[in-house]
């Protein structure tokens, strides 16, 4: 199927909460200032995928933990899905952690892809505007994640659309990170059993969401129409139709 055609859309957030349950109190205080920081969460990323998913209907997915227990984003293998605060964990609270939180929101997506073949997946996140003292050059970003042909003709597609939508802002391709990064996208796209299936993550300054995150998620939900021919519903969609909070 070409990038062209009509699809389902999904849209997931995989750092969302800076939740910790109770179970988990002695990893890192639930107290913890460091959870409310963009090392506990993505900042304003949930709300904003709230928001695109209010436009484009389709089905959400919200984690409901902090990364800092561990990272959703990261694939079962990648020891980086375990921070600083878990990863000196014992083996069975390890497992523990993976079977409770990883495995589950896994294979929700999964699940997912195998109701709606035809599926663009949209993972939102969220970056700090500076890093080492240095302000970064990027707004947007978009991370086709994979060096399939058809996605990374997407995301150069994608671009100018944002740019034309949002013009003060500075649209980047594989910034502020690589974009050959693991995570849950490159995953699928890895095993995805067709064509059928194609993801982009898209990272946000965390200071234009907090300044702009109705007009960022107008333009997004409407470029993405464009972009993979989906049709948005008549009116938004229900925060509870097709939402899900993963373990909160």
């Amino acid at each position: 199927m070409s990038a062209t055609g009509t699809r389902d859309v999904l849209i997931s957030c995989e750092h969302a909460s800076s939740h910790v349950p109770a179970k988990w109190s002695d990893v890192i205080n639930p107290a913890d200032p460091v959870l409310s920081s963009h090392e506990g969460l993505d900042i304003g990323a949930a709300e904003l995928a709230s928001d695109i998913h209010r436009y484009l209907g389709g089905t959400l997915m919200l984690a409901g933990q902090s990364r800092l227990l561990i990272d959703l984003n990261r694939s079962a293998h990648n020891y980086r899905r375990f921070s600083r605060f878990s990863r000196t964990l014992q083996r069975a609270r390890k497992k523990a952690l993976q079977e409770t939180f990883h495995d589950p929101y896994w294979a929700e997506i999964r699940n997912v892809l195998a109701r709606h073949p035809a599926l663009f997946h949209l993972s939102v996140h969220s970056f700090t505007p500076t890093w080492n003292g240095a302000r970064r050059s990027t707004d947007i970003g978009l991370l086709p994640l994979t060096s399939a042909a058809d996605v990374r003709q997407l995301a150069h597609r994608w671009k100018p659309l944002l740019r034309a939508a949002l013009p003060d802002l500075r649209v980047h391709i594989n910034q502020p990170y690589t974009g050959n990064q693991d995570g849950l996208i490159r995953q699928l796209m890895i095993q995805r059993p067709d064509s059928g299936y194609l993801g982009i993550e898209i990272e946000v300054s965390q200071g234009i969401i907090a300044a702009r995150k109705e007009a960022l998620a107008t333009a997004i939900a409407s470029s993405v129409c464009e972009l993979v021919m989906l049709t948005p519903p008549s009116s938004p969609a229900s925060p509870s139709f097709g939402a899900s909070l993963v373990n909160g």
